[in-house]
């Protein structure tokens, strides 16, 4: 478990898995429990998850994530494999390819009572779930852009998983279409 810490300007500049997390990675097997945690300017300059990697189980809670990157997906948290929680947190301005906040991978993610403003990437302003189930409720997503589709998030369905979004705002969109699925 990792409580009322402050993580800023940490980087992860391997290639590949090893590039994975910024400020923290969890590998298979393990579980990160992260509560009341800062992360401003972290980076992956290699692959996912500017300020959290988690390929193992993750509840992320009541926590804000300022200025990370990541050069692929998941400027602030990248989920890979097992399931994730992400509740009562704070987006912003976060930037990466896919997902400027969040890049799901997992095997089902539940995006509950979070807010996401000024985040941008490529795909999926916001958040970009390429497998498995999403849950994304009572959110808000205010002035996240994405340059190519998805201002506020992208589903892709790589695997067959669904996104269910309920009770949330969506505000503040460029233009582009706002929320995209395969």
């Amino acid at each position: 478990n990792i409580t009322d810490s402050f993580f800023s300007n940490n980087d992860a500049d391997y290639f590949g898995f090893d590039g994975c997390g910024g400020a923290i990675r969890i590998e298979s097997g393990n579980t990160l429990i992260v509560m009341r945690i800062t992360f401003t300017d972290n980076g992956s300059n290699a692959w996912n998850g500017g300020a959290i990697c988690a390929i193992g189980l993750a509840t992320i809670t009541d926590s804000t994530f300022t200025n990370n990157h990541a050069v692929a997906g998941g400027g602030a948290i990248s989920t890979e494999d097992q399931q994730a929680t992400i509740e009562r947190n704070t987006f912003v301005g976060n930037q990466a390819d896919s997902g400027g906040a969040i890049h799901s991978n997992a095997t089902r993610v539940d995006i509950i009572n979070n807010t996401f403003y000024g985040n941008t990437a490529t795909n999926g302003g916001a958040i970009d779930i390429r497998m498995g189930n999403g849950y994304i409720v009572n959110s808000t997503f205010a002035a996240n852009v994405a340059s190519n589709v998805a201002d506020a998030f992208q589903e892709q369905a790589v695997n067959g998983g669904n996104v269910y979004i309920a009770n949330s705002i969506i505000s503040g969109i460029s233009g582009q279409d706002t929320c995209h699925g395969s």
